[in-house]
């Protein structure tokens, strides 16, 4: 394994670190490089930032030419790299299954499903299902009508959508509607030219959930869309913003951050505004991938020219510096693995109690303060994943969880004056 250590000062990083909730902890970001594009020897890598130690170090080669996507889920790592997809232990770094996917692009995760979404060179069959624990192939979903992009899992439902902007030249976007445990698309809706480019989902709640699909920036434009539906399908609004969009860096409740006007900028979901366009301003190189690490409120930057050069950046809310890390060349996707740091028991304190934990289909929240009627479940990326108003009794509200997947969540119980944060671990 290679070592790199950071040139950068480790401890300016380090003492910005805190806890969000009952030890929740930052293990490690996972760094993806496709290599230069000009050099055929120049394979996909595979490494772990360490945000305590501040090394970095690559731990496996893909050996094809570029990355399009990482995710992790319940301390596994799927890697989406251009005609494969890969499955990582991110305990021990060793691969665990591998499988041929010729132009694979995105990919999500529900239950005990992989969805991946594919575009060129394929011509048909651009969303599949795989097995989560072998990556054995379920189910190609025929009639997905072109190149796919982001998948949205809806919690606690059997529905699944996908991005579908098309393909080079299109000017029109859809949404295609999938059945993944009865491995079926339902159907697809066409957002005309609010589509054109669409890329990502989004949620925020405000009572009731609010799904957005949000477009990419078409080369020459300089606007993007954010289009609302429900779970239907059916339209619920649509907002454009003065502002090019590249992609997706993170989200935080009613606040979404992304890669907009060539850096980091802050969006309203809820107001449909532009807060801040530019927390991290446009570097010097291309940014190539962007996450936010919700728990220590951090941005995690990398840039390439796709050539010579890769850099990787740490800041903090305002926009400054606060660290660095080892990115390779074409750093093209990158994502944080965040863990429970010690023991899983009963959350409790004199007015609150959150049982059990961890929990498999339902928790229970007890509390004896009437000052808190609002409950809102975010998972580690910032996405609420359940929100309701709520009369709290002492005997104890029970919540369906069935619905989420399996990791780790926030509980955030609200009242006019005061909020209380606590981690669970659906199992």
């Amino acid at each position: 394994m290679k070592k790199f250590l950071l040139l950068s000062v480790v401890m300016t990083v380090i003492s910005s670190l805190h806890v969000f909730s009952q030890n929740m902890i930052t293990k490690q970001v996972i760094i993806c490089s496709g290599g230069s594009i000009s050099n055929p020897d120049d394979f996909v890598t595979i490494a772990t930032y360490s945000p305590t130690t501040g090394i970095t170090t690559t731990f496996d080669t893909i050996y094809t030419q570029s990355v399009q996507d990482v995710i992790v889920d319940n301390e596994i790592a799927y890697v989406a790299a251009q005609d494969s997809i890969v499955k990582y232990n991110l305990n021990s770094y060793t691969r665990l299954a591998a499988v041929e996917a010729q132009g694979v692009h995105k990919l999500a995760v529900r239950k005990d499903v992989l969805v991946a979404t594919f575009w060129y060179p394929l011509t048909t069959g651009f969303v599949k299902s795989y097995s989560l624990s072998d990556l054995s192939h379920i189910v190609t979903f025929d009639g997905v009508s072109d190149e796919a992009d982001g998948i949205h899992i809806f919690p606690g439902d059997t529905y699944s959508v996908v991005a579908v902007p098309g393909g080079w030249g299109s000017t029109t976007g859809k949404l295609a509607w999938l059945d993944i445990d009865n491995h079926e698309l339902i159907t697809e809706h066409e957002m005309n030219e609010y589509g054109n480019g669409v890329s990502f989902f989004v949620t925020y709640y405000t009572g009731i959930p609010h799904n957005l699909a949000i477009t990419k920036t078409p080369w020459g434009d300089s606007t993007f869309y954010a289009y609302g539906f429900n779970i239907t399908g059916q339209p619920t609004g649509v907002y454009k913003y003065n502002a090019t969009m590249q992609g997706y860096t993170g989200q935080d409740k009613t606040i979404l951050y992304a890669q907009i006007n060539d850096g980091i900028g802050q969006i309203d979901l809820e107001n449909h505004v532009v807060i801040d366009e530019m927390i991290v301003e446009p570097p010097e190189l291309t940014i190539s991938s962007s996450i936010y690490d919700t728990v220590n409120k951090l941005f995690y930057v990398s840039t390439t020219d796709y050539s010579t050069l890769g850099e990787g950046n740490i800041y903090n809310p305002g926009g400054e510096i606060v660290g660095s890390f080892e990115a390779g060349i074409s750093p093209e996707a990158i994502a944080i693995d965040y863990r429970v740091s010690s023991g899983n028991k009963e959350i409790s304190n004199d007015q609150i109690t959150v049982y059990p934990n961890p929990a498999s289909d339902f928790v229970t929240i007890a509390c004896s303060d009437n000052n808190y009627n609002y409950v809102t479940i975010t998972d580690i990326s910032g996405r609420i994943v359940y929100s309701e108003k709520i009369s709290f009794t002492d005997s104890g509200n029970t919540i369906d969880i069935s619905g989420i997947n399996k990791g780790i969540y926030f509980i955030s119980l609200n009242g006019k004056s005061k909020s209380s944060n606590h981690t669970i671990i659906k199992k």
